[in-house]
C-alpha cells in the first residue's frame, strides 16, 4: 500500500498466515486507543513497526477495513492487500458483509481493544444473522465479551433447533464450561432438547478435572428427559 509505514502481522506466533499487513500509523493511531497506548509507550513493536494479531488472516482483514471505514468490511481477492466492498450496517447491505464467523470474532476484538462502536455493529448484525452453522460461536462470543441480550438470542436458538446446532462443528468446539453453562441453563433445559445425549455423555465424562470446584452429573426431570446439571458443593 502506498505510504505504509506499519505492518500488521495476522496468526498466532509462529503461525504462517501470509505476509504482513501494510498500514499506515496516522489512521491506527487516530482511530484504534491500544494501538495509540502501544506507540506512545515506545513498546517494542512500535520500534520494529510490526504488530502481530494472533487471529486469522480474514478476521484481521476485516478488522483493519473497519478501523479504515467505520464500517463492517467484507475482505475479498488475495493477496496482502486484499480488496474490500464497504457495507454499511443497514439490513438491505447485510449480504456482503463478513460472514457470521468472522464477525463473532470481531465482537471479541472490538471489546477486547476497547471499540464500543465496533462492537455495537458486530451485536446488530449477529442478532439479524444467527444462524444454525454459526449459533454456539456467537453464543460463546457473547458470553465472552459479556453481552447479555446477545447470548439470550443465541441461546433460544439453539434451543428451537437443538438437533441440527448440535450437529455443527461450532457447538461440539466449544469449550466444555461454555458447553456445560448451555446446559445447565433453564431456558435450555426448558426446551428439552433432543438431540445427541449419549454423545454429551460420553464427552463430559472427564469435564470434571476442567471444572475446578464444581462436579457435572446427568439429572432426570419430570418427563424423564436427561438433561446435563452443574453443581456447584458446598
Amino acid at each position: 500500500s502506498e505510504f505504509a509505514d506499519f505492518n500488521i502481522q495476522p496468526g498466532p506466533e509462529g503461525a504462517d498466515d501470509g505476509s504482513p499487513i501494510p498500514t499506515h500509523r496516522l489512521v491506527l493511531f487516530s482511530r484504534w486507543p491500544h494501538f495509540r497506548n502501544l506507540h506512545s509507550s515506545g513498546m517494542t513493536e512500535s520500534r520494529d513497526g510490526t504488530l502481530r494479531i494472533p487471529e486469522p488472516r480474514k478476521v484481521v482483514l476485516a478488522f483493519l477495513s473497519y478501523i479504515y471505514t467505520d464500517c463492517l468490511m467484507s475482505p475479498t481477492g488475495g493477496g496482502s492487500c486484499s480488496k474490500i466492498s464497504v457495507v454499511s450496517p443497514s439490513r438491505e447491505s447485510i449480504a456482503s458483509a463478513p460472514d457470521p464467523l468472522t464477525v463473532s470474532h470481531l465482537l471479541v476484538l472490538g471489546n477486547m481493544y476497547l471499540l464500543p462502536r465496533l462492537t455495537a455493529l458486530c451485536a446488530g448484525y449477529l442478532h439479524r444473522n444467527i444462524s444454525v452453522t454459526h449459533a454456539a460461536r456467537v453464543f460463546h462470543a457473547a458470553h465472552i465479551v459479556g453481552d447479555q441480550g446477545l447470548k439470550r438470542r443465541a441461546l433460544r436458538f439453539m434451543c428451537s433447533h437443538f438437533g441440527p446446532v448440535s450437529r455443527t462443528e461450532a457447538f461440539w468446539s466449544l469449550p466444555p464450561a461454555t458447553l456445560a453453562e448451555f446446559y445447565y441453563c433453564p431456558d435450555s433445559r426448558a426446551a428439552k432438547p433432543s438431540g445427541p445425549v449419549s454423545a454429551l455423555k460420553e464427552r463430559t465424562s472427564t469435564w470434571g478435572q476442567q471444572l475446578p470446584r464444581r462436579t457435572l452429573k446427568w439429572r432426570t426431570w419430570g418427563d424423564g428427559e436427561e438433561a446435563l446439571h452443574l453443581q456447584t458443593p458446598l
